[in-house]
């Protein structure tokens, strides 16, 4: 597994690729690890090894070990430092799908995985244009971002073992609406990964839970004694309680047998797991619709007012926040 560093971002802690570090990847094919590795830019590869993430002897001539990869979609890869709100995950989503094809999976995204109807208030056509072509500027599968119209950015990737139960594991991958800190301590600040977005940062650690994902992808493979079949689902809009309903809508875990979700977290040391969470980590979201109607001032008694109404369940709920 990914480690969380001492300041609580989610990076491996030991150098990618030695003999110890059982837990983070295996290669499933040398073929795959050579092509997925020629995507990285040759700069990116340079900062990796530069900041100790991964031995120079480990690279063998234009080829990185697929770790390296993996890796680089939390940081040489700047998916951090370009976040992506609810349903406008258009290069992370891409760049995932496209690495689990890569891998060997087979790769559903779009319609195929979300349901447009069961969507909650999804972004405007103005938010979505302006994603998708940043998403490809940047870098993002053209080919893929296509296949995922209206904010449809989920994703879920299937591979088959043999006979047996089928799993699942859910990743979230998306960003919050929020400002990052300017705070010179702020870790983001000293290790030169903060967002380069004014207004949306990942300060929910979901680009973590998205480089896990990736990381489980390929030890999964590397598992000979596997049975059954694996469902790796990486959705969108996890903040707010949107992006569930439209996957699940379209009958992604009507066959699975086991759901397996996880979150990185800062109230353990690192390393450590907790089987079960309680008190937090859940919520509900509801849509409520206040309708008014007017009247002349000299039968006021058959308005129906909407403000006011819509007012007091706000002034209560905050009662006991």
């Amino acid at each position: 597994m990914l480690g969380v560093a001492e300041d609580g971002w989610p990076f491996p802690e030991r150098k990618v690729g030695d003999d110890d570090d059982r837990g983070l990847l295996v290669k499933p094919a040398d073929q795959v690890e050579e092509q997925l590795a020629a995507d990285l830019d040759e700069g990116e590869l340079a900062e990796l090894i530069e900041h100790d993430e991964v031995e120079p002897s480990k690279v063998v001539g234009d080829a990185a070990p697929l770790s390296v990869t993996i890796r680089a979609f939390s940081s040489g890869d700047r998916s951090r430092r370009r976040p992506e709100t609810a349903f406008l995950e258009y290069r992370t989503a891409s760049k995932i799908a496209d690495t689990l094809h890569r891998l060997g999976y087979d790769v559903a995204v779009g319609p195929q995985v979300m349901d447009a109807r069961a969507i909650i208030d999804p972004p405007s056509d103005s938010a979505l244009r302006t994603a998708r072509d940043a998403a490809i500027a940047q870098g993002g599968g053209v080919e893929w971002i296509e296949r995922m119209p209206g904010g449809q950015t989920g994703v879920v990737a299937t591979y088959r073992f043999g006979d047996g139960p089928v799993l699942a594991f859910r990743f979230d991958m998306d960003a919050l609406p929020v400002f990052e800190s300017d705070a010179p301590s702020h870790g983001p600040n000293l290790q030169s990964f903060r967002s380069e977005w004014d207004g949306r940062m990942h300060a929910c650690g979901h680009d973590g839970h998205a480089a896990i994902g990736l990381a489980c992808a390929s030890r999964l493979l590397g598992l000979e004694e596997l049975s059954g079949t694996v469902k790796l689902i990486f959705q969108p809009a996890e903040e707010g309680g949107r992006g569930a309903a439209p996957m699940i809508a379209t009958g992604v875990l009507d066959d699975v047998d086991y759901y397996f979700v996880a979150h990185l977290g800062c109230l353990l040391p690192s390393g450590k797991i907790a089987t079960e969470a309680t008190g937090f980590l859940n919520s509900t979201r509801r849509r409520v619709v206040f309708s008014g109607a007017g009247a002349h001032a000299a039968i006021n008694m058959r308005c129906s007012e909407s403000i006011n109404s819509s007012v007091q369940p706000s002034r209560s709920t905050a009662l006991y926040r």
